[in-house]
Parts: C-alpha cells; structure tokens; sequence
C-alpha cells in the first residue's frame, strides 16, 4: 500500500471525482489492492471546491433517470399499489401487527385488516390509585406516567422519562416477545423467548426505583471525516465518510448538497469502538444516512459509509446486475481491511466487534457477508406470487434476474467471519435465497421491514428472509414507511427533483420512524457486539 498522509487538495486521484453530488473526499490514499478486487469505471464530474468543508455541486442525474423510467413503467419502482389477498384484504404478519401496535398505541386494530389492535404495556394491568405507577383506566392501554400521579405520588422524573421510552411489542395471545428500551445499557425487560407480562413489570420497577439504570451511561459527541482509497491500476476509488464518538464541540458542515453537524477531523475519544459499515440503497449515497450515522455515533460506534461507485444516485450502471452485489461485497471487506490502519481512526477501532447496516442491495450484499448462499429456487414462482406490476417482473428486470441466477452455485463463499452482527434495512433480491440458503447462517440479523416499499415488497423480501432465519433474527415492521423514509431529510436541491424519493412521507412521519429505527439499531449492536465479551484467542 501506497499512503499519500496529511491534508491534500480537493481535486484529487487522477482526474476521478467523488460519486456524491459536488463533495469530494479530504483525505486519500493510494492502495495496490490484490488482484482478486474488481476494479471500477472512473468518475467524471466537475472539480472540488476549495475548502474542506464546502464542495461544489452535482446533480443526481442517475437517481433522477432512474425514477423517471420507472414512471414509465419501464420499472415501477415507486408505484404505490400493494398486494392484496383475495378477499381484498392486504396481508399483514402478526409479528408486523405487534409493532404496529407499539407505534400506534393507544388505539384498536384488526390484525388482518391492518387496523391497530389491542397493545398491552409491560405493566398496563396495574390500575393507577392502587399501583402508583401507569395512570389508566381499565381498558386504556396508552403506556405512561399520568401527570396527577408524578404530582401526588412524588414519582422520580428520571424515572418517567426512562418508562416513556420503553418500546413493547405484544402477541395476540397476550405473550410478550420483546419488551426494549432504546437506551443500549438499559436493562433488557424479555428475551426474544416469549415469557409473562410479571417479568417485564419486574424491570419496570426496578427501573422505576433505579433511574440511572434507565439512562445511558455514555453520550458521546460526533466527530467527522472524509477518507478516499483509490488504486489507478484496476481503475479503482471508494469514497468513504466516517463518524466516530469525539468530546470535541460540533458545528456545521457543509458538502453541497448536505448540510450536517459535527466535529469535523476532531480526535477520537478515549477506547476502542465496535465498527459498523453503512451501505446505502442503488439511489443514495455516502451522506444518506448521516442523521442515523451520527446516531450511532453518539452511541459509542464508529460509523464508516462508503459510496458504491457505480450504484449510488449519479451513477446506476450495474443495478440488478450480479456485478452490483459482488462490488458491493467487496467494497465492505475492503474497508474491514484497511480502516484499521488509518493513522488517526485505526487504533480506536475494535477490531473483534463489527457490523454490517444494509440498506436495499446493501441488504443483500450484508446477507453475502454473513454467510448466506443464493440459489435462486424462490425465483421461479416469485412473478406467480408478487404479480406482474412488482418490481422484478417486467422483462427487462426478469431477464437481469435470470442472467444473475446462472451465477449460481458460488464456487467460492462470499461470507466475513470478522462481522458479527447485520441490520437490513428491506433488503433486495429476495428471490435469491431459500431456507437452504441459510443452513449455515450464524449471523445475528435485525431486520426492518416497510409496509410502503413497492420496490422490494416486504412480503417476499424482509419477512421472506426474517422466515428463512427466524432462530437468529428480531424483526421491526414500520407501516408506513418506505426506503426514501429511512434516510436523511433530503437537501431542498435533491427533493425538488426526486420527490418520490425525498417526500414519500412528512417530516413528522419520518421523525416518527426515524426514532423507533434509532432505537433498534442502537440496542441489536449494543446487544451484539458492545454487551457481549471479546472471545480469548484459541491457543
């Protein structure tokens, strides 16, 4: 490896520009990357901007390519209808009426209508003036402290900030699955074993006279970097933001479009950090999930988001390729590589602790990594079951489709013992895998699920896979989101020009969804990988 260090101009390696609209990355090296990486086309684009902080900007021409074909159907990827069963109700997993519940509380669904049904908190029985604890009524299952009990019992505040954070997620045989907290060193209430409501009003009140055991022990600051690696002779760049816990003050940052806060270049704070890896959807970047990078964070990760060269929002070519997922797969392991050598993040990272978050094809490519072996014997009956208006039906993508299925048997796994721990944020291409496929599939998954995603039906994606995996893997089944939900708040520039994308939902929707999938992120690696012992090296 060829290292070029210290702080170099914005117009950088050869001529290549960075994949995101007008930003360009501060730091590069140069790396010889082994032969058996597959190098990338080069960019093109305008030069940087002068100053770290700012760059100048660029279109999403692709994106914007991309979802005007699908209006023509060409791919309907933003096309609103769902499936619905024959009775004309739309199918919805009890797992999915749960979580509906937990972010409808309060109201009354039928479980196969989608309408909210009957939630039961972890201490909802317990009647107010005999309790002192939920003010409600019986039959009133709204979870939460009433202001006339915090006055006349004198109930610690800490104490009812840290039970209004409790998120509950509620069988339909009155079995409580999960009960969580979205703080990561909050005691967990219930495993993923389903046991009785005592147990988790146990944690309640225990929670309820140790406040502290409620609140986060650690709350870091965010810093911020840009690293680019690069290899002129496979024609090879990753262009990579990354965030980390510093105690340093944060400010404004800009990189045209994108505007976010934090400490920028700032010294890591003291320890060594588990380390996650973002791959973003074929239509974001680097910088689409800043707000959940910088969550993370906050939370005692470092965060390292690379841009997929040539399957990001200013360039599509490989989509739905075999080519995109191999990349893809590659992309993350090289970072596993070489991020641990960077002179001013290596040494804070933990190298036995790391994860994989993967959002659309990043799901896909994650699911390589933790083991998982296409084979593609869901393909078939897919277009049968999801109709012809899904996504992957029309000819052009069926014909991707099956050109990718002759990539199958792999002669060689693509899986990364070194990761841990993997979130799919709905996950692509679910048609590639089987059960089979996850024989021998050790990895801890998390797995969110949309109810509005009409590119990748949660039906024979998420939940398809969630079945496939069901002893290793929690499930977070969010109704009303889709993929352009889970990022960032676009830019004004970016969502004039990709409304589908940018304004699928309102900004109190978002903010809504946006809290409930922090808190599962934050808890399932907190869980994974920060709460669980480093293995003794075998002798």
């Amino acid at each position: 490896m060829v290292a070029h260090p210290g702080k170099i101009p914005e117009e950088i390696a050869y001529g290549h520009q960075t994949t995101h609209p007008g930003d360009a990355t501060k730091t590069v090296e140069a790396i010889k990357i082994p032969r058996l990486h597959l190098g990338y086309t080069r960019h093109k684009g305008s030069e940087g901007a002068d100053d770290g902080d700012k760059t100048r900007q660029k279109d999403g021409f692709a994106a914007m390519a991309f979802v005007e074909g699908l209006r023509l159907q060409k791919i309907a990827l933003f096309d609103p209808t769902r499936l619905p069963l024959k009775d004309g109700r739309t199918y919805l997993p009890t797992d999915q009426v749960v979580d509906a519940i937990a972010e409808n509380p309060g109201t009354q669904q039928d479980p196969h209508t989608g309408s909210v049904a009957q939630a039961t908190a972890c201490a909802g029985n317990a009647r107010s003036k005999e309790q002192g604890i939920p003010g409600q009524k019986r039959g009133d299952h709204k979870a939460g402290l009433a202001k006339h009990n915090t006055k006349e019992q004198r109930i610690d505040p800490n104490a009812i900030r840290c039970y209004k954070t409790h998120q509950m997620r509620v069988d339909m045989h009155r079995d409580i699955k999960q009960c969580l907290n979205h703080s990561e060193f909050l005691l967990r209430a219930c495993t993923l074993k389903r046991i009785r409501k005592q147990l988790c009003l146990l944690f309640f009140l225990l929670c309820l006279y140790s406040p502290s055991i409620c609140m986060a022990l650690e709350d870091y600051k965010v810093g911020f970097r840009t690293i680019g690696y690069s290899n002129p002779e496979q024609n090879f760049r990753l262009d990579v933001n990354i965030w980390y816990p510093t105690t340093k003050n944060p400010r404004e940052l800009t990189y045209t479009p994108w505007t976010i806060l934090a400490a920028r270049e700032a010294k890591v704070a003291n320890g060594r950090f588990p380390l996650l890896i973002l791959s973003h959807p074929s239509p974001g970047t680097r910088f689409s999930y800043h707000d959940t990078c910088a969550l993370l964070a906050k939370k005692g990760f470092i965060v390292a988001a690379p841009t997929h060269a040539e399957d990001c929002m200013d360039n599509m070519r490989l989509i739905f390729t075999w080519e995109q997922l191999r990349t893809r797969v590659q992309d993350i392991k090289r970072l596993i590589d070489l991020l641990p050598n960077h002179k001013d993040i290596g040494t804070s990272i933990d190298t036995s602790k790391i994860g994989v978050i993967g959002a659309g094809a990043g799901g896909t490519a994650a699911l390589l990594l933790g083991g998982a072996k296409p084979n593609c014997i869901s393909w078939p009956d897919y277009c049968t079951k999801a109709g012809k208006k899904d996504v992957y039906c029309n000819p052009w993508a069926r014909e991707k489709i099956n050109t990718i299925c002759k990539e199958f048997p792999l002669r060689k796994s693509l899986a990364d013992k070194r990761i841990s721990a993997i979130a799919l944020l709905s996950p692509s291409f679910g048609m590639l895998f089987s059960p089979s496929s996850f024989k021998t599939f050790p990895t801890p998954l998390l797995i969110l699920s949309l109810g509005n995603d009409t590119v990748n039906n949660h039906l024979f994606h998420a939940d398809a896979i969630s079945g496939y995996v069901r002893e290793q893997s929690r499930t977070l089944w969010l109704p009303t989101a889709d993929l352009g939900a889970l990022m960032a708040p676009c830019p004004e520039s970016l969502a004039r020009e990709l409304q589908e994308l940018c304004r699928s939902v309102t900004p109190k929707q978002r903010q809504t969804i946006h809290k409930r999938m922090w808190e599962h992120l934050a808890l399932f690696f907190a869980d994974e990988l920060k709460n669980k012992e480093t293995p003794s090296p075998k002798h």
